[in-house]
């Protein structure tokens, strides 16, 4: 708990120095390896993050939160394949697990799955209907599918449900561009039917 204030006041240098030493007092404890490893993961301190999971992943294999923070790890080497093993087990040990879902149909989408990036972001929806993450990725496959109609819908969803400025404003510019897309063809197909 007190990493965690000290993490969330913005000290790191301090939160790592409360691990170590709750470390050195509970070296089988998977949960302290875990946060200490998510620490240094947003530090991008990636070889002792990855460290950090897999010793936490050693203590206690079953955890499906500590894959998803190991397939963090992994991406940030470019280990794509472990990665994606680790999210397919925390989903196979808990298939509503939404940090699973949408880290493995993230990495659908940029591997150019879309069709499977779809599935993971459905049920991402259909568990959390009002998490606004999920409707912001899946409207940008729907758009690399070409379904701009569900594009739209999805991002005006995610603009209703999400509280943060920054990725507010840019669903606002990917919906205006898509509707402006939209337009520019009724226009051009009137032109050419007419």
């Amino acid at each position: 708990t007190v990493a965690l204030q000290h993490r969330a006041e913005g000290r790191y240098p301090e939160a790592l120095d409360v691990m170590d030493q709750a470390i050195i007092k509970f070296p089988k404890n998977a949960e302290l390896f875990t946060i200490r490893g998510s620490l240094r993961l947003e530090q991008n301190r990636l070889t002792e993050a990855l460290e950090d999971l897999e010793t936490a992943a050693s203590l206690d294999p079953e955890n499906p939160a500590i894959l998803v923070n190991r397939a963090q790890a992994y991406k940030g080497f470019g280990r794509n394949k472990d990665a994606l093993q680790d999210l397919n087990r925390a989903i196979n040990l808990n298939p509503n697990f939404l940090a699973a879902r949408f880290n493995r149909g993230a990495m659908y989408h940029t591997n150019g799955e879309l069709d499977k990036a779809l599935v993971d972001f459905n049920h991402c929806i259909a568990v959390e209907p009002h998490l606004a993450a999920p409707y912001f990725n899946r409207a940008s496959t729907y758009e690399a599918l070409g379904q701009n109609d569900n594009a739209i819908a999805d991002f005006r969803r995610f603009i209703e449900l999400s509280d943060n400025k920054e990725w507010k404003k840019t669903a606002q510019q990917l919906l205006d561009k898509i509707e402006a897309s939209n337009s520019k063809n009724k226009t051009q197909d009137k032109n050419n039917s007419g």
